[in-house]
């Protein structure tokens, strides 16, 4: 027979609240309901957790109906506190075992126990949750273990009660530009940390977004500018590293194993019976001023049909072993991440800019490339040694440049490596060098930009001499059919560029048209460089594939086994290549915020923008003085012409958000 409730009093859950409400009418499983606050709700059946036994006249006037609720819940509120869970889980005494609501409230209050003792067993019961668990339309006692759990459970989640609390009231005051103690602040800084860099991506949104919306944050740059204002953040403060889990400090077991190296591992490497001794050479390195981390150098004896160039490489795997903490941490960190405001070094500064790096006079361990070069850029012989060098000098690129205006012997090995760049080109490679703005960022973040058209001679002497020695390490693997981390790449899906200078739009669509290089373990050819194999292998300081081909190397030309198996070279991979495009974004994004906040004082002006082609509704436009490229839609700006330049004015710049907004200037 169908239960009839009209006229009782019920009690269900709304939002997982337990709420009383008197039952007006029933028609089948369906209820219409009076609320406390009034309102009328149509309620199924199947929600009741309770009804009392005694029935009210619903034909009462409303107010008299609402009066008897509240006095009801009320009679529930002073009920429910007299009750102790802990003392009526003990007097039951029975884990595992369902209680109706009834029998639990004559166990409280006796057996004259009315539907307003069984209401309050119900809310204090529910409320509790640590002893007993509300299943249907009864009670299951806890076990003992169930019992601890919940308890513990509960202090959890009273102190995040509390902390939520303390973080809203902290944060509002902070809003409110009152005194907020930093100390009492602390958790809740890191919170803002994390949404600052996350956003509704961070766990400190989905466990704590209730501190946020109670504080009025709603986006990532309320929290950004809430740390800027307290002084946590810089106001360029990098939130990509933290959003990217990019470390920054060492771990205390790096610092330990570098601390342990010292001297004693220098004078080792150096005095290695298995080095072939090269300090007679006159070696030199060429880098910037800045480069404080020297992993190669070259040195050149000429002859009337060739010249003997060396290319050395700092021995890194004489110091940095497999499986140690310093090679884990740099398998993690994956290469150098350089920013236009700051460097985080693959390796600790002790061993990148000093037991590892070259040091001028002093001897150095190293792998040298000693490869004999013809007139025509032929590669007449190669050998490849273990070796101790003395760099007699370092170079800068502007010295180099001056020396080769001068028709010294600099400008004698530049002739080498333009004939070898001439060369590949013939080969097939794809040659081209996109202007290059030069972006450096002072420590009082005075932003420097400068337009640079192409490559110095200097620094295609270097570049050419480094894809030599690349080549003969990828040219040593494949002859001695070893496994190497050989860089393929396809011929590109189009080419739009030959061998006279090219124009900026078919640069910047070549470089779009070429194919992806893959890292695989078997050689194949390389067609933008005009290689047949190509391995990394000279920036062993500075990226961690490159000193993994190196230890790979050093393992075969000290006449042993391989270090690294085929498998064990693909799983290195698969877990470095993800860190690698990490540090390229954040890289990219970093640049991108410098340039933009550059451009900020720009606002208003007027620039020339090349259109570079149109795309899915939009035309991909160039800033040449900033090479910076930018969207805009076709229904903004209409017909555009690709290969064209149209004045644009600067409307507004936000580095935060990476946006920038033009108008087509008519």
């Amino acid at each position: 027979m169908e239960a009839m409730y009209t006229g009782k009093i019920i009690r269900f859950f709304e939002h997982r609240r337990l709420v009383a409400a008197v039952c007006l009418e029933q028609a089948g499983e369906r209820m219409r309901l009076l609320c406390t606050d009034g309102s009328d709700l149509l309620v199924s059946t199947a929600r009741i957790v309770h009804a009392s036994r005694e029935v009210v006249d619903v034909a009462a006037p409303q107010e008299s109906l609402l009066n008897l609720l509240r006095n009801n819940m009320a009679e529930q509120e002073v009920l429910a506190a007299q009750i102790d869970p802990n003392r009526l889980w003990d007097m039951v005494a029975a884990p595992g075992v369902y209680y109706e609501v009834a029998f639990l409230a004559r166990a409280s209050f006796g057996d004259s126990a009315t539907s307003a003792h069984e209401a309050a067993v119900l809310a204090a019961l529910v409320e509790d949750h640590v002893y007993f668990k509300l299943h249907d339309h009864v009670f299951l006692t806890h076990t003992p273990q169930q019992v601890q759990e919940q308890q513990q459970k509960k202090v959890r989640e009273l102190e995040r009660q509390q902390f939520t609390r303390q973080s809203v009231g902290w944060l509002q005051s902070v809003l409110a530009g009152r005194d907020a103690a930093f100390e009492e602040g602390a958790a809740c800084i890191e919170l803002l940390k994390d949404y600052a860099a996350l956003g509704r991506l961070s766990p400190a949104w989905s466990r704590n977004r209730e501190i946020f919306l109670a504080a009025g944050i709603t986006d990532e740059r309320s929290c950004f500018n809430i740390l800027v204002r307290l002084g946590v953040f810089d106001p360029d403060e990098n939130i990509l590293l933290r959003r990217h889990s990019i470390p920054q400090q060492w771990p205390a077991e790096v610092n330990r194993q570098v601390e342990a190296l010292g001297a004693g591992a220098i004078c080792s490497a150096v005095n290695d019976p298995g080095r072939e001794d090269l300090t007679q050479l006159y070696v030199c390195s060429i880098d910037e001023a800045f480069t404080r981390d020297v992993d190669d150098a070259i040195s050149f004896r000429f002859d009337e049909t060739s010249v003997e160039l060396g290319i050395h490489i700092t021995d890194v795997s004489a110091f940095v072993e497999p499986l140690t903490p310093i090679d884990a941490e740099a398998a993690h960190r994956g290469a150098s991440l350089y920013l236009p405001e700051a460097k985080i070094p693959m390796l600790p500064p002790t061993l990148s800019e000093n037991i590892s790096s070259f040091r001028v006079g002093e001897r150095n361990p190293a792998v040298s490339f000693m490869v004999r070069i013809g007139l025509q850029g032929e590669i007449v012989e190669y050998r490849i040694v273990r070796s101790v060098v003395r760099i007699a000098e370092r170079l800068t690129y502007n010295e180099v440049d001056a020396d080769i205006k001068c028709d010294s012997d600099m400008a004698r090995l530049y002739r080498f490596a333009a004939t070898l760049r001439a060369r590949r080109i013939n080969a097939g490679a794809v040659s081209f060098q996109l202007p290059e703005l030069q972006l450096h960022v002072g420590r009082s973040h005075d932003i420097s930009l400068k337009l640079r058209d192409r490559e110095t001679p200097g620094q295609v002497l270097v570049s050419e001499f480094m894809i030599l020695a690349n080549y003969c390490a990828a040219l040593f693997f494949s002859e001695k059919v070893q496994p190497g981390l050989f860089r393929r790449q396809p011929e590109p899906r189009q080419r739009l560029i030959g061998k006279d200078d090219p124009a900026l739009l078919d640069m910047f669509l070549q470089r779009r048209a070429m194919s992806r290089v893959e890292i695989t373990t078997t050689p194949g050819p390389h067609a933008s460089l005009g290689l047949a194999f190509y391995i990394s292998i000279t920036s062993p300081l500075r990226k961690y594939l490159d000193l993994v081909m190196q230890r790979q190397l050093v393992s075969l030309l000290r006449g042993g086994p391989a270090a690294y198996t085929r498998r064990e070279l693909r799983d290195i991979v698969f877990a470095v290549q993800p860190v690698l495009t990490r540090l390229s974004l954040v890289e990219y994004e970093r640049r991108r915020y410098w340039i933009l906040k550059a451009m900020k004082s720009h606002a208003g002006t007027i620039l020339n923008a090349l259109v570079l082609e149109r795309s899915h509704g939009q035309y991909d436009l160039l800033l040449p003085d900033f090479m910076l490229d930018v969207h805009v839609k076709e229904k903004d700006c209409g017909i555009l012409v690709p290969g064209s330049t149209v004045p644009v004015r600067i409307e507004s710049v936000d580095p935060f958000g990476g946006r920038l907004a033009l108008k087509i200037c008519c």
